[in-house]
């Protein structure tokens, strides 16, 4: 999804291609894979969506400056050899060099625009959907994937922490005012 967001993003951001082409794009898919799901329009644009939003610089400066504090698990991403099976007598290697790549993580980096912010992988495509229609600030964005995914949060409930403005409700009205509750597990907070 991320890849297709991206190169879709270059596409209608540079203009060469139009809104309706994106249209023909989801029909043509369907067209000749009917077995496909999630090629329609309007997740395609989605793609475009997320990506537009999670590549921003404001994010990524955000997240750069945060990622200390944001813990990631070891295994986020399945691993290569957990993927898909191979057939008997070819090596790992053999099978990476037949893919041209150099190793497992080469599999992960996109070909198109920008890296694939790791902390993403904390919650499901849907959620960051979500957080993108709902949310304006870098921080917003990053204060909700990372409550999604340590409160486990499913489509359902993330839509009602953000229609309740649960980011307003635990950093105060004013985005500088914690919470009590905050203040009592953050005492040395600003």
């Amino acid at each position: 999804n991320w890849e297709i967001g991206a190169f879709l993003s270059a596409r209608v951001h540079t203009g060469s291609w139009s809104t309706a082409v994106v249209g023909r794009l989801a029909d043509y898919i369907k067209r000749n894979d009917p077995t496909l799901k999630g090629y329609g329009k309007s997740n395609l644009y989605n793609m475009a969506l997320v990506y537009d939003a999670f590549s921003d610089d404001a994010f990524l400066s955000l997240l750069e400056r945060h990622s200390a504090l944001i813990s990631l698990p070891e295994n986020i991403f399945q691993s290569v050899n957990g993927k898909c099976s191979l057939p008997s007598g070819q090596s790992r290697s053999k099978r990476m060099a037949a893919a041209g790549r150099e190793n497992s993580a080469d599999f992960f980096q996109p070909v198109i625009g920008k890296s694939f912010p790791i902390v993403l992988a904390l919650t499901s495509y849907t959620n960051l959907v979500l957080i993108c229609n709902h949310c304006t600030s870098a921080q917003e964005k990053l204060f909700y994937i990372v409550h999604a995914a340590r409160q486990r949060l499913k489509t359902r409930e993330l839509l009602q922490c953000l229609n309740e403005d649960a980011y307003t409700a635990i950093l105060g009205s004013d985005r500088r005012n914690y919470s009590g509750k905050l203040k009592k597990l953050y005492p040395s907070a600003p």
